[in-house]
C-alpha cells in the first residue's frame, strides 16, 4: 500500500494574526485539508528570534513531513533570517511560496533573494514576480510555477441593501492609499454629494497612532469606520456598498487579495493602474490614472450605466477562476510532482 504524502505548511502568520499572507495561508490550508489524499499539518509560530532556531528545527523534524511548504514573507517573521536557515537545512524537502519580492525594501529584497538560491521549488503568486526573479536568477523559471491567490473573503449570500456609496477594505496602515479615500470623501463634501463612505479594515497595535490620526483628520467627513470584524461581516459590508475604491500606490495586480474580495462579492471596483496591472482588468473595473477620475467613475457606477453593468458582468465570470478549491488542486499537483 502506498504511503500517504505528508505536507507540513510553515508560516510566520496565521489567522487571527493580522497579515494578508496569513489570511491566504488560512484559506489555503483549510481548503487543502478538505481535499483528501494528502495529510496536511500546520507549523505556525510568531517567534523567529535566533534563540528559537533549535526549537523550530526540532518541531519541524518531529512532523516527519515529506514536503515542507514555506510561506514567505509574513508579518510574523519580521526581519528574522531564520526562515532562510530553515529552508537551507530542509532544502531537499522544501517548497517555497514567495508572495513578494520586487516591492520589498532593500534589506527585505536581499533576504528574499537568498531563497532563490536555496529553494528547490518556488511557487509565485503572479507571473510578474516570477519574471522579476528571473532577471536576477535566469534559471528560476525551471524550478518555479505560478499559482494565483484567491479571495480571503468568501461571498456570503446575504441579499443586503446598499447602505454606502463607497467602501475601502484592507489593513489600516501606512502606504495603503487610505489617505486617497479620505481625500475623495472631502471632495464629495465640497461638491455637496451626499455620499456615504465606509472604511473597513484590520488595525495593528504598532499603527494605532496612525489609525487615530486618520480618524481625527476625517472627523468632519461622512465616513464610517469598521475595524477588526470577521470575514462574514466584511462580505456583508462589501455587498452593502455601491462601489469599492482601492487606490493601491503601485496599482492593482493579481496579488491584491482585497481586489478579489470585492470581485467575488459582486462590488463594482474603482482602482489604480500600475506596471503589473493585467490588461484584462480594463474590462472588469474602472482603472484611474489620477485622482480627478474617481468621482466621475463613482457617478457612472451609481447611475447604472451600460459600461458599469457590463464590467460587473464580466468581473463575476472572471472571479470564478480564483476559487480556492481550484487553487488547492494546483498545489496538490505541484506536491505530487515534487515527490516523484
Amino acid at each position: 500500500m502506498n504511503k500517504q504524502l505528508n505536507v507540513l505548511v510553515v508560516s510566520g502568520s496565521y489567522p487571527p494574526d493580522i497579515c494578508g499572507v496569513g489570511d491566504y495561508v488560512g484559506k489555503l490550508f483549510t481548503t487543502l485539508q478538505s481535499q483528501g489524499g494528502i495529510v496536511f499539518s500546520l507549523y505556525h509560530s510568531r517567534n523567529w528570534k535566533l534563540k528559537s532556531l533549535f526549537r523550530h528545527i526540532k518541531n519541524i523534524r518531529s512532523a516527519k513531513a515529506d514536503i515542507i511548504h514555506m510561506q514567505y514573507p509574513t508579518e510574523g517573521y519580521g526581519y528574522s533570517m531564520l526562515p532562510q536557515l530553515i529552508a537551507l537545512l530542509f532544502r531537499r524537502r522544501t517548497i517555497l511560496t514567495l508572495h513578494e519580492l520586487s516591492n520589498r525594501n532593500p534589506f527585505g529584497k536581499l533576504a528574499t533573494i537568498l531563497f532563490l538560491f536555496i529553494s528547490r521549488k518556488i511557487i509565485f503568486t503572479i507571473e510578474e514576480e516570477q519574471a522579476y526573479a528571473a532577471k536576477i536568477c535566469p534559471w528560476i523559471r525551471k524550478k518555479s510555477e505560478v499559482i494565483n491567490i484567491g479571495s480571503n473573503i468568501p461571498c456570503v449570500n446575504a441579499g443586503v441593501e446598499k447602505r454606502f456609496e463607497v467602501v475601502y477594505f484592507g489593513h489600516i496602515r501606512p502606504v495603503k492609499g487610505i489617505e486617497k479615500v479620505i481625500e475623495q470623501a472631502a471632495k464629495a463634501k465640497e461638491q455637496h454629494l451626499p455620499w456615504r463612505f465606509l472604511i473597513v479594515g484590520q488595525t495593528l497595535s504598532r499603527f494605532e497612532d496612525y489609525y487615530q490620526q486618520l480618524r481625527a483628520g476625517a472627523k468632519d467627513l461622512n465616513i464610517t469606520w469598521v475595524t477588526n470584524v470577521d470575514d462574514q461581516e466584511v462580505s456583508i459590508l462589501l455587498q452593502s456598498s455601491a462601489t469599492a475604491y482601492f487606490p493601491y500606490p503601485d496599482g492593482v495586480s493579481l496579488r491584491r487579495g482585497t481586489f478579489f474580495a470585492a470581485l467575488v462579492n459582486g462590488t463594482p471596483i474603482i482602482t489604480t493602474k500600475g506596471d503589473k496591472t493585467p490588461l484584462k482588468f480594463e474590462e472588469l473595473c474602472y482603472l484611474v490614472d489620477n485622482d480627478t477620475e474617481v468621482i466621475p467613475a463613482i457617478m457612472d457606477i451609481l447611475s447604472g450605466s451600460e459600461t458599469s453593468l457590463s464590467k460587473l458582468d464580466r468581473s463575476s465570470v472572471y472571479a470564478k477562476q480564483f476559487d480556492w478549491v481550484h487553487i488547492a488542486e494546483q498545489h496538490i499537483r505541484v506536491f505530487k510532482a515534487f515527490k516523484k
